[in-house]
């Protein structure tokens, strides 16, 4: 078979002409097969020199990241995505007769390879892995960032959208808001006054990146670095932290309808799910440890005129 030699790239758009697909489809199709093109240039090499052996070497490459634009071993969704693209591809091109059919057997080939699981996967964390004590105590706006996905269930977005006069101190909630709706949630108290402590005067953002309210990205970026230091490696992000409340909250005999409330806050149907009250919150607390050596446990203690 005699095949017919064209440029890269006038192939590529006659590829995606004869298939229209989304604006966002054609984006990440033009994305894998400009590393193609890249791995070939490098190679001075042309459609009509696609061979197996140079198939294989592509996709090895691949694996470890080389056409990619971080140059690390991407994740398997993303090769899995690859390899769909550029299989289809390599079959059209079989098909318009511009490369030989041994490619097929070539990319029937291609595996995407089995990363580790995560540590934070492969065992859940117990409620005592992270002390609550450094979700309360916090010392700066990362802290305060990771604690609040902790305490309320917080996404990055609504931190983002966090202004300084929606955190109370004065009676220990926040108001979060989430597509237009405003909730007030529950928060410790010494989170609350933590909170103020580190929240500068007259400043609009809470977590503010200069004169602009941050993004969602960045402050995801502020919650996984506080919990890179704090973390223990089992709790690595702001999902992994309201995870890591519900199982606290559920050992510590929560209903799942107040569990709901604190980290979603759902009104979807009547009664709306509420937050629990502070005192309720209150139960979740590292308990302090009484001093005195005559009160046993479960004795109450008594005031100066010896009522409770």
């Amino acid at each position: 078979m005699t095949l017919r030699s064209q440029p890269l790239r006038d192939l590529e758009n006659d590829w995606l002409a004869a298939a229209p697909r989304a604006a966002h489809t054609h984006r990440a199709y033009r994305t894998e097969l400009d590393r193609l093109a890249r791995f070939l240039r490098s190679r001075s090499r042309d459609t009509t020199d696609l061979d197996a052996a140079l198939l294989e070497r592509f996709w090895r490459e691949s694996v470890r990241g080389a056409w990619h634009e971080t140059r690390q071993p991407p994740s398997a969704s993303t090769l899995d995505q690859s390899r769909r693209i550029l299989s289809a591809f390599i079959r059209w091109l079989v098909q318009q007769e511009h490369g030989p059919a041994s490619l097929l057997a070539a990319v029937a080939k291609w595996r995407t390879p089995e990363r580790p699981t995560p540590a934070s996967v492969r065992s859940a964390p117990s409620p005592q892995s992270l002390p609550l004590s450094r979700l309360l105590e916090v010392s700066n706006l990362d802290g305060a960032a990771s604690a609040l996905c902790f305490w309320t269930g917080a996404t990055p977005r609504e931190l983002a959208a966090l202004a300084t006069c929606h955190v109370h101190a004065g009676r220990a909630y926040v108001e979060l808001t989430q597509r237009g709706v405003r909730r007030a949630v529950a928060i410790p108290r010494p989170l609350a006054h933590a909170l103020k402590s580190l929240i500068a005067p007259r400043q609009v953002w809470v977590f503010r990146i200069g004169a602009e309210p941050p993004t969602a990205a960045a402050m995801a970026q502020r919650v996984a670095r506080w919990l890179r230091d704090h973390g223990g490696g089992q709790v690595t992000s702001a999902r992994s932290l309201r995870a890591h409340f519900q199982r606290h909250a559920q050992a510590r005999g929560w209903t799942s309808d107040e569990i709901r409330g604190q980290l979603r806050r759902p009104s979807l149907a009547p009664p709306p799910l509420v937050s629990p009250s502070p005192r309720r919150l209150a139960t979740l607390l590292p308990r302090k440890r009484v001093r005195s050596s005559r009160l046993t446990a479960g004795e109450p203690r008594l005031g100066r005129t010896g009522r409770t």
